[in-house]
Order: C-alpha cells, then sequence, then structure tokens
C-alpha cells in the first residue's frame, strides 16, 4: 500500500493545572512517566482534566468508527484486523 497523509481529527482538551501538592502526587504514583503527554485520561490523569472538546477515543488512542472506515475505504476487511469470529 502507497505511503499517503491521512486528515487527523482534531481533539482539543481543556486540563486545569493541578495545585503543587497534586501535581507531586500524581508524579509520584509513577503514572506519567509512559504517556506521551504526561497524563493518561483513563486513570488518575482524568482528575487533571475539565472537559474533552470534541471525540473522547481521539484524546485516549484511536477513535475506532474513524479507523474502521478508513480501514474499510482502502478494502481492508474486518477479519483482517479483528480477528476471526470478531466481526
Amino acid at each position: 500500500m502507497p505511503s499517503e497523509l491521512i486528515p487527523a481529527s482534531a481533539s482539543p482538551r481543556r486540563a486545569a493545572l493541578p495545585a503543587a501538592a497534586g501535581a507531586r502526587r500524581y508524579a509520584d504514583s509513577g503514572e506519567p512517566f509512559d504517556k506521551v503527554g504526561a497524563y493518561g485520561i483513563q486513570r488518575r490523569g482524568g482528575l487533571l482534566v475539565d472537559a474533552v472538546e470534541g471525540c473522547y477515543f481521539n484524546v485516549v488512542g484511536l477513535p475506532p468508527r474513524r479507523l474502521h472506515g478508513l480501514l474499510l475505504g482502502r478494502g481492508v476487511a474486518e477479519e483482517e484486523w479483528l480477528g476471526p469470529g470478531r466481526t
């Protein structure tokens, strides 16, 4: 399959800046150190977020519905990426 650029879906976020003590507790938990943006909204980092504007799945990772449409649009059968019996 040739390389091509696929437009991304934007999902701006608003994050609350925690008080110094809260930031220290979050850092001490070790959670932020394997994250690109230094927090994961699914766990403790979700306490730092006031609101998500747009698709929650864009913030967490891949938006499943968009991925599904992109793969089907390129002729990739569901069985190829979901596995047998999962369609």
